[in-house]
């Protein structure tokens, strides 16, 4: 990981933790936020660790928040869309045999215009 990118890690972390404190008045996150900056600006290999870690939680948070939301927009906006159709239009793939064949007669004539731009 280039240098830049630990240390603008470890900034955010730094930043991060002392927003936590001010909102919430508890020392450990000051604690913790004077660690990441005095390891960010003293001991490199430890940043690099910290700001790898740090990457690695924003991905796997990513993966997992992205899934919650997409199951959050299937159940409360999808699936309600689903059944409102399923209650207006009974059958719509013809899956239920009516008469004897699923056959439909189209009634078109094909010319050679329709052959040209088929896509």
């Amino acid at each position: 990981m280039k240098k830049e990118k630990a240390l603008e890690a470890i900034l955010v972390i730094t930043t991060g933790m002392l927003v936590v404190y001010l909102l919430t008045h508890k020392p450990v996150f000051l604690y913790v936020s004077l660690a990441s900056g005095v390891a960010g600006i003293f001991i490199k290999p430890l940043a690099g660790l910290i700001a790898a870690l740090w990457y690695r939680a924003g991905d796997v948070l990513g993966t997992v928040v992205s899934k919650i939301i997409l199951a959050v927009v299937f159940f409360i906006f999808l699936v309600p869309i689903a059944f409102l159709y399923r209650l207006f239009h009974r059958d719509p793939l013809r899956l239920k045999k009516i008469e004897g064949s699923n056959w439909s007669i189209r009634g078109h004539e094909y010319s050679g215009n329709d052959l040209k731009n088929i896509w």
